[in-house]
């Protein structure tokens, strides 16, 4: 289960709530580097067709030669094939906005997969979401941290961590030089967040890439619903912030290069060879 942080009281039970049903889908990605296994991000299990896909960010999988993912509790080669949002026709200077990688799994693993994971669907992903202060958002990702692997036995133990927050000021868009448009601005002060024992500082999300964030809705229902608005891409421990490329950046990806069928993006298209 997903440890819980929280700025307060009300969220705390909130994340609780809605993190049970993301948590199992929530991938750890591994590559080995001189025969020890490393941590290089977070990935999301989708569901399309007869098929699953790793849902992620493209400089994730550019630290991967060979992908590793826990299966059944042991450590093991994942293969498939990779399509990156960053094969976008797009000036130079949009590149970062493109910052989104869909993996193929073969269908020899979809068994253990599922074993393994909960795969989510397409119905899963907002891709016009309209934003607001007043909005939830979660974030259930795993941490380098929070990551064992016992390598006598080849078992891996990983422990992922929740948070709920709201977005910041459009003020701090522009003071950190992030376009609002393709990107969306989580707050995460460290120094005072809820957990199950009490308040604490929080973990440093780092390896928390690729994962998702996802809205809230009908927070105040025993179990609110969560729709994934957004792919993690960076943390900034100065400014406090987590941030995420917008959801629609992912689906103009999976309609153009693999042809899933989503709603067009209202904010923005991309060309694709």
């Amino acid at each position: 289960m997903a440890k819980i942080v929280t700025p307060d009281d009300f969220l705390f039970d909130l994340a609780n709530n809605a993190s049970s049903g993301i948590y199992q889908s929530v991938c750890t990605l591994f590559s080995m580097k001189k025969g020890i296994f490393d941590v290089v991000g977070s990935g999301i299990l989708f569901s399309f067709g007869d098929d699953l896909y790793i849902v992620s960010a493209s400089h994730v999988f550019d630290q991967i030669g060979q992908l590793f993912l826990p299966i059944k509790g042991v450590i093991a080669p994942v293969n498939g094939e990779l399509w990156s949002g960053d094969t976008a026709k797009v000036s130079p200077d949009h590149r970062d906005v493109l910052d989104v990688a869909v993996f193929k799994i073969n269908q020899s693993h979809n068994e253990d997969m599922l074993d393994t994971y909960r795969a989510f669907s397409n119905k899963d992903i907002l891709v016009n979401h309209i934003d607001s202060k007043k909005n939830f958002y979660l974030i259930v990702a795993n941490t380098q941290s929070k990551t064992r692997y016992d390598r006598d036995n080849q078992v891996i133990k990983t422990e992922s961590f929740s948070y709920v927050g709201t977005l910041v000021d459009d003020e701090q868009y522009l003071k950190n030089s992030i376009p609002k448009k393709y990107f969306m601005i989580i707050n995460y002060n460290r120094k005072r967040v809820k957990r199950d024992d009490g308040y604490v500082k929080g973990p440093l999300p780092f390896g928390m890439s690729g994962s998702g964030l996802w809205y809230l809705d009908k927070i105040w229902e025993n179990k609110p619903s969560f729709k994934l608005v957004g792919i993690l891409v960076e943390y900034r421990e100065s400014s406090r912030i987590i941030i995420a490329i917008r959801s629609f950046i992912l689906t103009e990806l999976l309609r153009n290069k693999l042809k899933i069928e989503f709603p067009e993006s209202k904010e923005a298209r991309f060309g694709y060879d």
